[in-house]
C-alpha cells in the first residue's frame, strides 16, 4: 500500500479539507443547539487548523532532538517546539512503517474528530503535516499530563481545589464533545494519562486515536469492540480508609499525603483518612 503523505500533496490536500469539512446538516444542527460557554467553531467549510510544511516542525523542533522529545508510546512519540511566531507546540510523529494501514487510520481519525473541536478542555489541533511522514501539531500542554504529575514523586501533592478543577473541567470537556461540538465526539479512552495541564491547571482531554465520532441523527451508539485492557485501574498507595473498603489501594486520582500519617478531607467528606500501613 502507497503511503498517503506519497500520493501527491495537493490531492492529499484535498481529502484532508473534505475530513474537516462538515456537511450543512451539520452545521444547522450545531447553529441551533450551542453549549453555553463553548468558544465558536470556524467559519462552516472553513478548517481551524493548516497543514504545515516539514521545514516548520522540523525548525519548531530543532530537528527532533531528542532534548525536545516529552513523550512516547507504541504508537507515536511526541515533541516540545517553537514555532516562528513564538507559540509553544507540541508535534505528535506517528510511527510505524510507512504502508501501516492503522497509522494513516488514526492519523486521519484524529483529524476527523479533534479537528472539529474548539474548547478550552479539549486539546487544540493546531495542522498537520504529510511531508516525509505523517504528524499532528497540537498547542503544547506545559504541565504534561495528569497520570505523570500523580506519579512523579519529586512533586509536591496536588491539592483539594486543583484536583477537583481538573475532575470538573475534564468533565466540561466531555460535554462538549458530546453534546456541543460540531461533529458529537466519543472519545473512548479517557484515562489520567489522556488528560494533559496547562500552566494554571487546566485539563486538557488528548489523544484520540480511538474515538468515534456520532452522526447528529443519533442519540446512542454502540461501541464494539472494546478497546482497551482488562485490568484494575487502581495505584498502590499502602493507604487504608477508616472502614477499610479500599485495603491497600486508592483511586488513581488519590494519593497519599509525604511528610504525614494523616490527610484533610475536602470540605463535605463524610470521613477522615487513617495512617499509612
Amino acid at each position: 500500500m502507497k503511503p498517503l503523505y506519497s500520493r501527491g500533496r495537493d490531492r492529499f490536500k484535498k481529502l484532508l479539507l473534505s475530513i474537516a469539512k462538515p456537511t450543512a446538516h451539520m452545521d444547522m444542527a450545531h447553529a441551533a443547539e450551542p453549549l453555553p460557554g463553548a468558544p465558536p467553531d470556524s467559519p462552516p467549510g472553513k478548517p481551524a487548523w493548516r497543514c504545515f510544511s516539514y521545514d516548520e516542525i522540523h525548525r519548531a523542533t530543532n530537528g527532533f532532538h531528542g532534548e525536545n522529545l516529552v513523550g512516547k508510546g507504541g504508537s507515536s512519540e511526541v515533541y516540545r517546539g517553537t514555532l516562528e511566531d513564538g507559540a509553544a507546540v507540541a508535534v505528535k510523529r506517528l510511527m510505524g512503517a510507512a504502508a501501516c494501514e492503522r497509522r494513516e487510520r488514526d492519523f486521519l481519525a484524529e483529524l476527523g474528530t479533534v479537528g472539529h473541536a474548539r474548547h478550552p478542555n479539549v486539546c487544540a489541533l493546531l495542522g498537520c503535516c504529510v511531508d516525509r511522514d505523517l504528524y499532528l501539531v497540537f498547542a503544547f500542554s506545559a504541565r504534561g499530563s495528569v497520570s505523570a504529575i500523580l506519579h512523579d514523586g519529586a512533586a509536591p501533592a496536588m491539592g483539594w481545589e486543583a484536583r477537583y478543577g481538573i475532575a470538573v473541567g475534564t468533565a466540561r470537556g466531555l460535554e462538549y464533545l458530546h453534546k456541543g461540538c460540531r461533529r458529537r465526539i466519543i472519545h473512548r479512552d479517557i484515562k489520567a494519562s489522556n488528560v494533559l495541564l496547562t500552566d494554571d491547571f487546566q485539563p486538557q482531554i488528548s489523544d484520540f486515536g480511538l474515538a468515534k465520532w456520532l452522526p447528529t441523527e443519533w442519540t446512542h451508539r454502540a461501541i464494539a469492540p472494546i478497546e482497551g485492557a482488562w485490568r484494575r485501574s487502581t495505584t498502590r498507595t499502602g493507604s487504608w480508609t477508616r472502614r477499610r473498603t479500599c485495603s491497600r489501594s486508592a483511586c488513581s486520582c488519590w494519593r497519599s499525603w509525604p511528610g504525614g500519617s494523616r490527610w484533610t478531607a475536602p470540605t463535605g467528606a463524610s470521613s477522615a483518612g487513617q495512617g499509612r500501613s
